[in-house]
């Protein structure tokens, strides 16, 4: 009824741009930055320029419709159900509207107050510096014993780090099928979500962890000290990336539970992606 591969969708593309300003006067010492997010250009652009009557979709995802048939009643003589044919089967729908996934632009500013201990931010959090739990600035190895989030000898484990900011939720949300009385249906369309899931993100969480790691070892191997900020700034792009597909991926899990399983899925699994940033545990 349907040929082998007729439900792909087209090519999507994003595109978030990212503008910082660190006044550099003497007496600043670099404590101020400014800057400004703009979330989903594309999006930006289709209404600037096509006006909100008439939105041409761009940077909006696209999802083909993968639903074959749709169960119309059962036949008690037959015992057997009868479906009717899904048309739209395979077709892609673009978001054209502003409720798909919208343009934003954000404008902060930043000062530091006090001492400015090294090795803050996202990267010390990780490996122990300007975190919770985590002693000194910098990132943080050598030794004798292990350090929160680190590895044999104290040297810091990247792959803690980055399922903290690229979490997999979706492998503890299968873990609870029982609890959360999951039919065999349910369990394996999330699993098809997740080997998905897992699939977009793997490359992503490669990168990560290789710029973790190359920052550390150039700090241990006397290179200079690393700047977790600059490593940031390097991987942000590719990082917001991951955390989108995580996001996209909860959003199906949520479609393929009822209200009632996902209002008892754990909150930290469901809102996963906003609370992932911290030291690991």
């Amino acid at each position: 009824m349907a040929k082998r591969n007729s439900c792909r969708g087209p090519w999507t593309q994003s595109l978030d741009l990212r503008a910082t300003y660190t006044p550099q006067a003497a007496q600043l010492k670099r404590r101020l930055s400014f800057s400004v997010d703009a979330f989903n250009l594309p999006a930006g652009l289709d209404l600037f320029l096509h006006g909100g009557g008439d939105l041409h979709g761009w940077g909006q995802f696209s999802r083909p419709d993968n639903v074959l048939l749709y169960p119309v009643g059962f036949d008690p003589v037959a015992q057997a159900y009868r479906y009717r044919v899904n048309e739209g089967f395979g077709q892609s729908r673009v978001s054209r509207t502003a409720q798909g996934s919208p343009f934003g632009v954000q404008l902060s500013a930043r000062i530091t107050f006090g001492a400015q201990p090294q090795g803050g931010g996202l990267m010390g959090i990780a490996f122990g510096g300007g975190g919770p739990g985590g002693g000194g600035g910098g990132f943080r190895g050598g030794g004798d014993r292990d350090g929160p989030g680190g590895g044999p000898g104290g040297r810091p484990d990247a792959s803690q780090f980055v399922d903290r900011l690229v979490p997999q939720p979706l492998d503890a949300i299968l873990l609870l099928a029982d609890s959360l009385k999951l039919t065999d249906d349910q369990v394996a369309r999330i699993r098809v979500v997740n080997d998905s899931l897992k699939a977009k993100n793997a490359p992503i969480r490669a990168e990560l962890s290789t710029e973790i790691t190359a920052a550390f070892t150039a700090q241990q191997s006397g290179a200079g000290q690393a700047d977790p900020q600059a490593v940031f700034r390097r991987v942000g792009p590719r990082l917001n990336e991951g955390r989108q597909n995580v996001q996209k991926a909860l959003d199906e899990v949520q479609k393929i539970l009822t209200p009632e399983q996902w209002r008892k899925v754990p909150a930290a699994l469901r809102n996963s992606v906003r609370q992932s940033f911290g030291p690991p545990r």
